[in-house]
């Protein structure tokens, strides 16, 4: 098992939306779907991301640092239950 370096530091998860990162818009989200969303985020890729609230109502972004991953998690979110 290869371990990430970003996990080990605890610097994968941010807090906040980098304007480099690609991004995912998400709507109709609770908390509980944001936490398996999160959750399939730390066990499907290897990069940085984030998960931050928009202004929009019920809206959220979902941020990568490697675009790869945005295009895969676009792909299958809306399976993740």
């Amino acid at each position: 098992m290869e371990v990430n370096p970003l996990n080990v530091l605890e610097q994968r998860k941010l807090d906040w939306l980098p304007s480099h990162f690609f991004t995912v818009k998400i709507q109709d989200s609770n908390s509980q779907a944001l936490e398996k969303l999160g959750t399939w985020i730390w066990k499907n890729c290897r990069g940085r991301f984030c998960i931050v609230n928009t202004l929009q109502y019920n809206t959220v972004e979902v941020g990568f640092e490697i675009g790869n991953e945005a295009s895969y998690f676009a792909l299958i979110h809306p399976t993740i239950k």
